[in-house]
């Protein structure tokens, strides 16, 4: 995965730049590169990081101290195996709810406008030649 800006994080988390910049100074595990522009470069692995914060913020409604700290204590003393299991389920539950909540809205699209009745292309007819 090629790395991204702080507003493709934005668009994907669904959180604001000044969140993202909360979280990474709370968090001693996230550390963006700089770019050659001098603005920050997030790998995959930040990117892992943000989502679990953000489920453990918004999803269990802990503080962003306490989820910190519970992100630090789940990958430090977790085998390889168990954090790749976890990132897996942290990737696999983003997934489930972008596919909701395209579903929902794709649902409400529907009912809001009826789908119009195909119409038959009428023939071009061409006039006289002009003199």
């Amino acid at each position: 995965m090629r790395p991204l800006s702080t507003g493709e994080l934005e668009r994907l988390l669904g959180v604001g730049a000044r969140t993202i910049r909360r979280w990474e100074s709370a968090n001693p595990l996230l550390s963006p590169k700089r770019g050659e522009s001098g603005r920050r470069v997030w790998a995959e692995r930040d990117l892992q990081l943000l989502f679990a914060i953000r489920r453990l913020v918004n999803g269990r409604g802990l503080s962003l101290e306490a989820a910190c700290e519970a992100l630090m204590a789940e990958r430090g003393g977790a085998s390889d195996e168990q954090r790749i299991t976890a990132l897996v389920a942290e990737a696999r539950a983003e997934l489930l709810r972008a596919w909701t909540i395209a579903r929902d809205r794709r649902e409400r699209l529907s009912r809001l406008s009826p789908p119009e009745p195909a119409r038959k292309a009428e023939p071009r007819v061409e006039g006289p030649a002009a003199p």
